[in-house]
């Protein structure tokens, strides 16, 4: 729902210092001053905070302070929260209402870093989304969950990638939070696996007019090196992959037309077919965000906060080394990108 309350504050930025009036947007914040309009978009705000009675934004474009709210500030503070995160779970593609929200404290180590503090917990049928006050939000699949266990007013989560998550101190919400997770964490895996094992059985059928590739880059690399997965268990889309010693060529089975994406590696077929995971995972049918320049990522704000908010999305960005349209010459290119494989 958005806010529709307009807050009267002082103003100082690069941009303007003085008098404003500011509006919670649905994905930016809209600054009234007698300069003009200035939005700032939610994708543009690393962090914010309220610290005696002024609250401060870090964005990319410079420090803005905000006071004389009065008592509106820490009203300001919460909604701006909500409507932050409202935005970073739609980057995050998270489409469902949380079966379970909370407040804690929470700690990480992941493949885009680490960070602790203060957050929003959700909890979903099929992942955990952490939200605090900045630009680190994750969201957590309970498909690749290897480990959850309870101790010390904390919940322990693992990754099989080795990323793990702590969420602490959830008061009396610890023990049912925890309980459901691991509920959900067994139906997210089974219906996972399910899904996965009707594609094995069905895969020539699935396939259609990709059939003659996927059996090219059988007979072409190892049956062993062809590799499928699903973007979601309940839809139809998938993808293949050749992965070698170094390099990949991935294809998109989503009934659209689309190129062989093709990519580099440093980490190890074994390292790149979990991330690869992950991040077909993570993007879904978003397909665009897997290619397009770093120019065009920066303008869709949108997606712009799912690659900082997903480290897989922004690695397979970073190995990718071209697209082969599927021309007569497709064969030809494939096998040059594979030629680490081979």
């Amino acid at each position: 729902m958005t806010n529709d309350v307009h807050y009267k504050c002082t103003m100082a930025s690069p941009q303007y210092s003085g008098e404003a009036v500011v509006h919670i947007g649905k994905d930016k914040l809209d600054f009234q001053t007698e300069n003009g309009a200035f939005l700032l978009d939610y994708a543009n705000i690393r962090s914010f905070c309220l610290h005696n009675y002024h609250f401060f934004l870090d964005t990319a474009d410079g420090k803005v302070e905000l006071s004389q709210m009065g008592h509106d500030t820490e009203g300001f503070y919460e909604q701006l929260w909500l409507a932050y995160n409202r935005r970073s779970r739609e980057s995050l593609f998270v489409e469902t209402v949380p079966l379970m929200e909370a407040e804690g404290e929470y700690s990480y180590t992941d493949n885009g870093g680490k960070a602790n503090g203060t957050a929003k917990l959700s909890l979903y049928q099929t992942c955990v989304c952490i939200m605090p006050a900045d630009c680190s939000g994750r969201r957590i699949p309970l498909c690749f969950v290897e480990g959850l266990t309870l101790g010390n007013y904390t919940i322990h989560i693992t990754l099989d990638t080795e990323e793990s998550y702590d969420l602490i101190r959830l008061g009396r919400n610890t023990k049912p939070f925890f309980e459901n997770l691991g509920k959900f964490r067994k139906e997210s895996q089974q219906q996972w696996q399910a899904a996965h094992t009707s594609l094995a059985a069905g895969m020539d059928n699935r396939l259609g007019e990709a059939l003659e590739r996927y059996r090219f880059l059988q007979n072409t690399c190892g049956r062993d090196c062809v590799i499928s997965g699903l973007f979601s268990p309940g839809g139809s889309a998938f993808w293949i992959a050749a992965v070698g010693n170094g390099s990949a060529a991935v294809e998109l089975i989503t009934g659209e037309k689309s190129a062989t994406y093709l990519y580099g590696f440093t980490c190890g077929a074994e390292a790149f077919d979990k991330r690869l995971r992950h991040a077909m995972e993570a993007m879904g049918l978003h397909r665009e965000i897997i290619f397009m320049e770093e120019g065009a990522l920066k303008a869709n704000p949108l997606y712009s906060m799912a690659a900082e908010r997903n480290a897989h999305l922004r690695f397979l960005r970073g190995c990718m080394t071209g697209r082969v349209i599927h021309t007569e010459s497709w064969q030809e290119k494939v096998i040059e990108s594979l030629k680490q494989t081979l």
